[in-house]
């Protein structure tokens, strides 16, 4: 078991984490590493620190870094040398620094996980059994994804211009704050052969970021190599919050819906969607599940199933959408690999 776990941040993610660490490890000792002033008494027993020193004497066999995505390589470089690290997604808020991550020692890696956990929703690792083994939709002709909230509804109290989301430098903007529809995109159907992208913004709710996202990316099918093209909807804007996938195929159509945890299938003949699996607390096992790998990371030195290189690989992608944006035309599979920060 784990003795010492740190969360770094206290938002609204850390406050997830540090809730999942008391249940998950009653017995462990639990300290938070924040600039904010404390005075909530429902930490109880949790160890406030507020330097970075005094993180580091904890000496933590876990630790989670829950801080704006532009402070991620500091802090894993920090913890990653005695502890095993989870940072949340995205991986840094620029490629730039992402290329810095890839230059850590080699057997930092395997002590780093990444917080794309929509993963190990069951309802999306059943969507994707369901498009591998492709017998119920046949060939696919087309993927459409779309995910959006309204940002005041994110951060209840938080006025949204002033959140980690609007800001640049603090890693904002739908592309990296809703990324884990690249990742999964990724995860499901493997490295694009093109993308092009269509980004803006539309309200007041954002500063220097784009609060909307009309994507389009293309995979070679695993199965039968034909090409497949995905259009990815995300925005800050809707008022009906929405994370859904559809897949169309020549039997049928597959739907995977993460706010209700379920996957429907319309098939031939058929007048209405019929539900092949639900799971309500799909979500919020998603964290449990992403603990409970963390303590294997720490008890059995298993690999981490989302590493730095596939976070790696979405935020090329995500460079790779800005680029197409700025020049108005699709990037290749070449361009792709290219890539490096200042393009």
């Amino acid at each position: 078991m784990a003795d010492k776990i740190l969360i770094v941040g206290l938002g609204s993610i850390g406050r997830r984490h540090l809730n999942l660490a008391r249940e998950i490890f009653p017995d462990a000792q639990i300290a938070v590493l924040t600039s904010k002033v404390a005075s909530d008494h429902s930490f109880g027993d949790i160890l406030i620190l507020h330097e970075i020193s005094d993180a580091l004497e904890f000496k933590p066999q876990i630790s989670v870094i829950c801080t704006p995505a532009h402070t991620h390589l500091e802090y894993a470089t920090l913890f990653l040398s005695n502890s095993i690290v989870l940072v949340e997604k995205p991986l840094t808020s620029s490629l730039e620094d992402s290329n810095s991550f890839l230059h850590l020692p080699e057997r930092y890696f395997e002590r780093c996980l990444i917080g794309y956990n929509l993963r190990y929703m069951e309802s999306l690792i059943y969507f994707r059994q369901l498009i591998h083994t492709n017998k119920i939709i046949g060939q696919i002709y087309s993927v459409n994804g779309e995910v959006g909230q309204h940002l005041s509804s994110w951060r209840p109290g938080v006025d949204a211009k002033k959140s980690i989301s609007a800001q640049a430098k603090m890693g904002g903007g739908v592309l990296l704050e809703l990324s884990h529809e690249i990742d999964y995109l990724m995860w499901i159907f493997g490295d694009p052969v093109w993308v092009n992208a269509s980004l803006r913004s539309q309200s007041n709710l954002v500063n220097d970021v784009e609060d909307t996202a009309n994507l389009w990316i293309a995979f070679d099918d695993l199965i039968t190599k034909n090409r497949i093209v995905a259009s990815i909807n995300m925005d800050f804007l809707r008022r009906d919050a929405t994370r859904v996938c559809t897949v169309i195929g020549e039997l049928g159509s597959l739907r995977w819906n993460a706010l209700k945890g379920t996957v429907e299938f319309y098939g031939v003949g058929e007048r209405e969607w019929k539900i092949l699996f639900t799971k309500n607390d799909d979500f919020t096992e998603s964290y449990k599940r992403e603990w409970l790998v963390l303590l294997e990371m720490s008890r059995f030195s298993i690999p981490p199933p989302v590493a730095v290189h596939e976070a790696y690989a979405v935020m090329r992608i995500i460079e790779g959408f800005r680029k197409s944006n700025d020049l108005g035309a699709r990037v290749s599979k070449k361009q792709l690999e290219e890539l490096r920060y200042g393009y």
